[in-house]
């Protein structure tokens, strides 16, 4: 069942790529770009919002996420990049929130994705 959800996550996270310059994202992480951790960072952001952390909750907890993979980053470099990210990521936001619930609820992964996915087109 793991990897249907894990299919629920990767809809709204790739959905998210589409809002932003994620490319650029990715190599201000690294010169090399590690596509898992800009994924794994773009999970945290959509996810922490979805939990309503305020962005100063949120750069905290990336900072902290960010410095364990060696990718120390300066605390105005993410507020500022943080700083449109509520508005640029409101449907993955809002996509994320509901999976959330419907996980926590016990629906079906299946069920969820497809109402993703319907969401999120």
């Amino acid at each position: 069942m793991r990897q249907a959800e894990d299919l629920v996550w990767a809809a709204i996270t790739d959905c998210a790529k589409q809002r932003f310059d994620y490319c650029g994202f990715k190599y201000w992480l690294s010169e090399k770009g590690d596509e898992r951790v800009a994924e794994y960072i773009l999970f945290q952001i959509i996810e922490g919002l979805a939990e309503e952390l305020s962005l100063a909750e949120l750069a905290l907890k990336l900072r902290g996420d960010l410095d364990l993979f060696g990718y120390p980053v300066a605390e105005d470099e993410l507020t500022a990049f943080l700083a449109g990210k509520p508005q640029a990521l409101a449907a993955e936001v809002s996509a994320a929130r509901e999976a959330l619930a419907g996980f926590a609820q016990g629906r079906p992964a299946p069920e969820l994705l497809e109402r993703m996915l319907e969401t999120l087109s």
